[in-house]
């Protein structure tokens, strides 16, 4: 499928550290819904420290609150640290590295990086997120591409949405 085919877009995608940051942040924060859950932790605590500073018992209500109105912040300091080193690891705070190449066709899409080659057919796909100034195309459930608006070699973003739209129905946010 890959060479054989005409493509309809073919992207060669290099990633900077601020893509894969937003990136992570997307995936592992909203996508995820880990925000929303530790969010809610923190108002249990608080909810809980609440109570009991009306049941009579401060000391006990301040041992809720107190991690309650921490947790969120020590969470998100350590997420981002953990994605800046995984930026270190990769070697993307240099200079932005030639990730994969990614082809789309009638029937589904290519992936070249170094030696390999995945062809997956567009039902395969799990699904595909338009962000502000990238494409997300999930080929599993956790596994995605980065596909940096800047990397399209047509013209016309809003034409690739558009491809995607009709390729992947419901599935493309």
């Amino acid at each position: 499928m890959a060479y054989t085919e005409q493509n309809l877009a073919v992207f060669h995608s290099k990633i900077t550290d601020s893509d894969f940051r937003r990136f992570s942040i997307y995936n592992g924060l909203i996508r995820n819904h880990s925000l929303i859950k530790i969010a809610v932790f923190a108002v249990l605590l608080c909810l809980f420290g609440w109570c009991n500073y009306h049941a009579g018992m401060p000391l006990l209500s301040l041992s809720f609150v107190i991690p309650g109105l921490l947790l969120p912040f020590v969470y998100i300091f350590r997420y981002m640290k953990s994605v800046g080193r995984q930026i270190e690891t990769l070697g993307l705070s240099k200079e932005p590295k030639d990730a994969y190449t990614v082809g789309f066709t009638e029937r589904g899409v290519w992936i070249h990086r170094g030696d390999e080659n995945v062809t997956l057919d567009w039902e395969r796909l799990d699904s595909a997120v338009s962000s502000k100034e990238a494409t997300y195309l999930y080929y599993m459930k956790n596994r995605a591409l980065i596909l940096p608006d800047n990397t399209i070699t047509f013209s016309d973003i809003a034409s690739f949405r558009t491809l995607l739209s009709e390729k992947m129905k419901t599935k493309f946010i």
